[in-house]
């Protein structure tokens, strides 16, 4: 199989790791190397969602605090998009998730 001169340290490096029975971890730029039209969806998507989730709790915010109706329920969606948020933040978890590489 023929692979560019990139690809094919990354892969004879993996084979190195596999021979020495050491769990294949993903270097500098491997680890986002977004190749495939289906990877740059899901990775549109992931950066999509949580932006637009962001701006809509903002907006929800300032619209309470402008009309001065903030209650218990703005506090809980404050909550829910903290730890949203730290929940997307992990890089290896976004490399599993989109490009399918796995981390250990």
């Amino acid at each position: 199989m023929h692979y560019p001169a990139e690809i094919a340290s990354v892969v004879a490096r993996q084979a190195a790791d596999a021979a020495a029975g050491a769990a294949p971890v993903m270097h500098g730029s491997e680890v986002f190397n977004i190749t495939t039209p289906m990877q740059q969806f899901g990775f549109a998507i992931i950066l999509f969602f949580p932006i637009l989730a962001f701006i809509t709790c903002c907006l929800r915010i300032y619209g309470r605090l402008s009309g001065k109706q903030l209650g218990m329920d703005d506090l809980l969606v404050c909550v829910a998009m903290v730890c949203f948020a730290s929940l997307i933040s992990d890089p290896s978890q976004l490399a599993d998730s989109v490009l399918g590489h796995v981390n250990w």
